[in-house]
């Protein structure tokens, strides 16, 4: 059977590139007879034996230039077309070089179970060797969880569902595993491990809905623009009727003086004075009122700015007059209550 060596120079062990060539004599056999003689499993078709060769020699290929996990990658399917147990010795080997010492020492435990008596003396020790190197770069992990269908993720990656069936073969060092299912609460846990070491992580989830529920009510004090409004509005209000008594004031002097004037004027008749002092009292009282008002503003406006200068205080309700302007056509007042 021919020999092929690895390309990479650390790598020592030699890999076999015959391995699909007596399965493809088998596939190929003349005389079905003889074929259903033989003490093997059924034989893959040729198609497949094709296939699994075109793999194994890309693998090869790959491997020597240094493309190590798309030689693995190849290998793996290789093995998984035709399940030749020499491969899995070309499996390990790559997994060696990429450090993945827990799926290299898988790989090469099945290859010698799987080869038996067929592995040469020379080569089951060079395997041996391997595998007594691997040992001190793995540890076991037990997960536990409470629910049954669990589904575990080790390091990002779905290992199985609860309960495993055995400890995780994981590669020393340090891993994030988590536990999850429907309906509840997932978990997860880190944990670091040195070469030969056996951990135990339990991992129980709770129901989502059985999860106690804390309602937290936020008692909101009275807005500062409320406050804001009444203060603009009743200094507004002030100002209003300050301004109107104002003017309101000047007018009715004014009215008061012409009617003054009007009085020693010899041909003032009766009417034109009547209506010249209605217009100066309405004038003068109307300023009069607006004064007031003025005043009633100015004290709720001033109660509302030192009553309300705290936010978290409510918001005080106007407790004094309240006063109201009301103009019509013949007269000019206020309303309001005092």
């Amino acid at each position: 059977m021919k020999i092929r060596a690895f390309a990479h120079p650390t790598l020592a062990a030699l890999a076999i590139s015959g391995v699909f060539s007596t399965l493809t004599l088998r596939a190929h056999a003349a005389d079905p007879e003889a074929a259903k003689e033989t003490t093997e499993a059924a034989a893959p078709s040729a198609d497949a034996v094709k296939e699994a060769g075109k793999r194994y020699e890309a693998g090869l290929s790959l491997y020597s230039e240094g493309e190590f996990k798309l030689a693995a990658i190849e290998f793996e399917r290789a093995y998984s077309v035709v399940p030749d147990y020499r491969v899995l010795y070309n499996i390990g080997q790559v997994r060696i070089q990429l450090g993945e010492y827990a799926r290299a020492r898988l790989a090469l435990e099945q290859y010698l179970k799987e080869g038996g008596e067929k592995v040469s003396a020379e080569r089951r020790t060079a395997v041996e060797n391997d595998l007594q190197m691997l040992a001190g770069r793995t540890a076991t992990l037990s997960i536990v969880t409470n629910v049954p269908g669990a589904e575990i993720v080790v390091d990002d990656r779905v290992v199985g569902t609860a309960p495993l069936a055995q400890p995780l073969l994981v590669d020393a060092g340090e891993h994030r595993v988590l536990v999850r299912a429907p309906g509840r609460e997932q978990r997860e846990s880190r944990v670091t491990l040195a070469g030969l070491d056996s951990a135990d992580v339990r991992l129980d989830l709770e129901k989502i809905a059985d999860r106690p529920t804390t309602i937290v009510q936020q008692v909101k004090g009275p807005e500062k623009s409320n406050h804001n409004t009444w203060l603009v509005a009743s200094w507004s209000a002030t100002g209003t009727f300050a301004i109107g008594a104002t003017v309101t004031g000047l007018l009715g002097i004014k009215a008061a003086n012409e009617l003054d004037d009007l009085r020693n004027d010899p041909k003032a008749t009766r009417s034109s004075l009547d209506s010249s002092q209605r217009r100066a009292r309405t004038l003068l009282l109307a300023a009069d009122v607006l004064g007031a008002a003025a005043l009633a503003a100015g004290g709720v406006a001033l109660y509302v700015t030192i009553s309300g200068d705290d936010t978290e205080k409510p918001t005080p309700k106007p407790t004094g007059p309240r006063v109201q302007a009301a103009v019509g056509p013949s007269f000019t007042g206020v309303t309001g209550t005092f």
